[in-house]
């Protein structure tokens, strides 16, 4: 599931641009995120299923890629992306890593 809130153009949005890169092997996904914008932005990425939070600084035609282990959660993700410099911008990741193995219902279905 993606979902994305804000717009990418006019003064004071967010310029981001962000890929999700599956590694089924080692039971993980990463974002890959890129600032095409002009200036520095502080980015925040909160995990659901493990409720921690993490921030970076990213200055303008950086990348930065942020790896998250699956294995607590089953292969399950959730990682929503905000940005400092506006408030309105905001980009929501989630599903299921397939790794060909046994798997479970999501483990946060049902608020359990």
């Amino acid at each position: 599931m993606r979902a994305f809130k804000g717009a990418l153009t006019g003064h004071g949005k967010a310029n981001v641009v962000v890929k999700t890169i599956y590694e089924p092997d080692h039971d993980a996904v990463s974002l890959e995120i890129q600032n095409v914008g002009d200036r520095l932005d502080n980015l925040r990425i909160a995990n659901a299923y493990t409720g921690a939070h993490t921030v970076d600084s990213l200055a303008p035609g950086d990348t930065l890629t942020r790896r998250f282990v699956l294995d607590r959660s089953v292969g399950w993700y959730d990682l929503t992306l905000t940005v400092d410099s506006d408030r309105g911008f905001q980009q929501r990741f989630a599903g299921h890593l397939e790794t060909g193995k046994e798997s479970v219902s999501d483990p946060a279905l049902g608020g359990v």
